[in-house]
C-alpha cells in the first residue's frame, strides 16, 4: 500500500515538473522580438515578431515593412519554436532557437535557407 502511494506521488511530481517545463518554455517566448534576415529582400529583412500566449497556446505574427504575416502551426519543444509562414504564394517553414533574450534560426524558402537572428524587445 505504501509503495503504491509513493509511486503515485512520484508520478504526480514528475508530471507537474514536465508540465512546468512546457509552460515555462512557451511563456519564455511570449513577447516582442526584433529580428534581422540579412539575405531577405528589402522590406522583409527586418521587423518584429510578436508572440502571445492565448488560451494555453502560443500565437504569433511577423511584422515587416512589407506587411504582417501570421505564424501558423506554432510548436514549442524545449527552447525551439517551429512555425509556418505564408509570404506571397509561398508557404515557408521557420525554426527558431531561444537562448535567454536572443533568438536565432532559419526560414526555409524555395531559393534556400535564410538565417534569422533577433533580440527580445519586450516581455508579455
Amino acid at each position: 500500500m505504501m509503495k503504491k502511494l509513493i509511486l503515485n506521488l512520484s508520478l504526480v511530481c514528475l508530471s507537474l515538473t514536465l508540465f512546468s517545463f512546457i509552460y515555462n518554455s512557451a511563456h519564455e517566448l511570449s513577447g516582442i522580438w526584433s529580428f534581422n534576415i540579412n539575405e531577405a529582400p528589402e522590406g522583409y529583412n527586418e521587423g518584429t515578431i510578436e508572440i502571445i500566449e492565448k488560451n494555453g497556446s502560443l500565437q504569433g505574427e511577423m511584422i515587416t515593412g512589407s506587411g504582417t504575416f501570421p505564424m501558423n502551426n506554432l510548436k514549442v519543444s524545449s527552447d525551439t519554436l517551429t512555425y509556418d509562414l505564408k509570404v506571397s504564394s509561398h508557404l515557408l517553414q521557420a525554426i527558431l532557437i531561444q537562448v535567454k533574450d536572443s533568438i536565432a534560426g532559419k526560414i526555409i524558402t524555395p531559393q534556400g535557407d535564410l538565417v534569422i537572428t533577433g533580440k527580445r524587445v519586450k516581455n508579455n
